[in-house]
């Protein structure tokens, strides 16, 4: 089970209760109950006192960025219609919530995932920061700034998976052909360094996530 954090600056999405979600996904008794969810919008006056204070058997309500989360394994729920998580998937923050069958795991159930959009989006502003020679203020970028801002996007995909959120491996590996390739991109066409100096670079200063999430055994 993963428990770390990144003791680096907070992000949006941080401080909410993932954990707990990720308890739901993996413990034996609860990640085949939760098939209907619904996400509120709103602040948190907002939350659902029909819910909240007259509990409902196997039904569980969570704060979230966007506003209240409700998860059941009933479709409806003191007069709410909650969808099916197998039909339409919720996102939040930088999470997905499903039901069903994954390549590695044959079993329907609850399932807690970093959202693969979310981690393409992210991919797409490391394609745009390994572009130019200036950055949008009209600075020089300069090769180390730029493995810098790189890096810290890897450190954001890993803090949402250090708070429980699964990380298949192929998307990981994924992300860190897409960062070894933008950066080389960049150290040799943009910057004109030399190859030598542009794999020392990488190979002393790059963060990748593959390292950090192989071998580690964790359910999704």
């Amino acid at each position: 089970m993963k428990t770390g954090r990144t003791g680096r600056e907070a992000y949006p999405w941080q401080g909410y209760e993932w954990e707990a979600l990720y308890r739901l996904s993996v413990h034996p008794r609860t990640r085949g109950a939760y098939r209907y969810g619904l996400l509120i919008p709103g602040p948190p006056q907002s939350k659902p006192r029909a819910i909240a204070h007259h509990p409902w058997p196997w039904t569980r309500l969570y704060r979230v960025p966007e506003g209240w989360l409700v998860l059941s394994r009933e479709r409806e729920v003191a007069g709410y219609a909650l969808e099916d998580l197998s039909q339409r998937p919720i996102r939040t923050g930088p999470f997905l919530l499903l039901w069903g069958r994954a390549p590695w795991d044959g079993e329907a159930r609850f399932r807690f995932l970093v959202s693969p959009r979310w981690v393409r989006e992210k991919a797409r502003y490391i394609d745009r920061v390994t572009r130019g020679l200036t950055w949008p203020a009209g600075k020089p970028k300069a090769p180390l700034q730029v493995i810098k801002a790189v890096n810290e996007v890897t450190r954001e995909v890993l803090a949402a998976w250090e708070a429980g959120a699964f990380l298949p491996y192929p998307t990981a590996n994924r992300w860190d052909k897409t960062v070894r390739r933008r950066l080389w991109r960049f150290l040799t066409g943009t910057a004109h360094l030399p190859g030598r100096e542009a794999r020392a670079l990488m190979k002393r200063g790059v963060l990748l996530l593959t390292p950090r999430i192989l071998g580690k055994g964790e359910e999704g």
